[in-house]
């Protein structure tokens, strides 16, 4: 991965941000400081429910425009050295325990382990 392959993705990201958040606050200065008449407040208050929408929207904007492109980006730069054995990524067969037993078993804590539990 190259340098040039994070400018691609962050800088389209960022390029947005500045545009959307930069007309919001372009917006706003323009419409308070018109003919020096002040915003109604209905309107002062849709600006300030705009952004706050746009705001705790963000964290979907960065999963669409960052994490899914560097996925995809890491996900064609995978090479591998040597053969791949697809039967190692197979999931095993074997019925899976209800009760959890698998799980203490996979951190060999289960019954003959020697572990004593007191006050």
């Amino acid at each position: 991965m190259t340098f040039g392959d994070f400018a691609r993705i962050y800088l389209l990201y960022y390029f947005l941000l500045f545009a959307v958040f930069g007309g919001l606050g372009l917006y706003g200065y323009l419409t308070f400081h018109a003919g020096g008449q002040a915003l109604p407040l209905e309107n002062s208050l849709s600006l300030f429910v705009i952004g706050f929408g746009l705001f705790m929207f963000l964290p979907v904007i960065t999963v669409m425009m960052v994490t899914h492109r560097m996925l995809a980006l890491v996900a064609s730069k995978l090479e591998s050295q040597e053969e791949i054995d697809l039967d190692a990524f197979v999931q095993n067969a074997q019925q899976a325990s209800g009760t959890g037993e698998g799980l203490a078993d996979a951190l060999d804590v289960g019954g003959t382990a020697g572990i004593e539990v007191g006050l």
